[in-house]
């Protein structure tokens, strides 16, 4: 009888090891456009990011990396966009108050 459950936890046993492995290698580059969106409403001007990329392949507090960041001048003013140059990188802190800590690397 013993035998009967051992597959089936075997199996669920696997798939929770394959979901715990997703989340700590979840491509961020999927986040740009919502990154881009949040960013562009809290400076009040159009933000536009190059790639966004993780230092490491496996972690569950990843160090994001932010190239080509662009942050255009408010609807106010009528010039071009500036650019921020070199790249930033983002640590994550998931069970702090301040979630994240940015700097240049």
């Amino acid at each position: 009888m013993r035998l009967g459950y051992a597959r089936p936890l075997a199996i669920v046993a696997g798939l929770l090891v394959l979901a715990v492995l997703a989340v700590a290698a979840f491509p961020v580059g999927l986040l740009r456009a919502t990154a881009e969106r949040r960013l562009s409403s809290h400076f009040g001007a159009p933000v536009t990011l190059g790639a966004l990329s993780r230092r490491e392949a496996i972690s569950f507090t990843p160090e994001i990396v932010v190239k080509d960041v662009r942050i255009g001048q408010p609807r106010l003013i009528s010039t071009d966009r500036s650019r921020i140059a070199g790249q930033w990188i983002i640590a994550t802190r998931p069970f702090s108050a301040h979630c994240l800590s940015i700097g240049k690397p």
